[in-house]
């Protein structure tokens, strides 16, 4: 397997939070001969334990993912995600 990381774009930080990254890891699956990207959400996680209140329900959401997702799963999380952090 072959791993490349990437830094993803960033975009402008909402108001009163720290613009972050998210690093990218390319890999080429043996078997199928098809690149996976994977994303670390790591940094999100730590990010999340350090900044959110304890209850916040997004701070427990993301404590309880794995710390790498397919570039798929990412995606269909990040919408849900945003939208838990304007509700507070």
């Amino acid at each position: 397997m072959v791993k490349k990381e990437l830094v993803c774009g960033r975009r402008k930080p909402a108001q009163g939070l720290p613009q972050t990254r998210a690093v990218v890891a390319l890999a080429d699956e043996e078997s199928s001969g098809n690149r996976i990207r994977v994303v670390n959400i790591e940094p999100l996680k730590t990010f999340a334990g350090q900044k959110l209140p304890t209850d916040h329900p997004l701070r427990k959401l993301l404590m309880a993912e794995r710390s790498q997702l397919t570039s798929q799963e990412y995606l269909a999380k990040l919408e849900s995600w945003q939208a838990l952090l304007r509700e507070v």
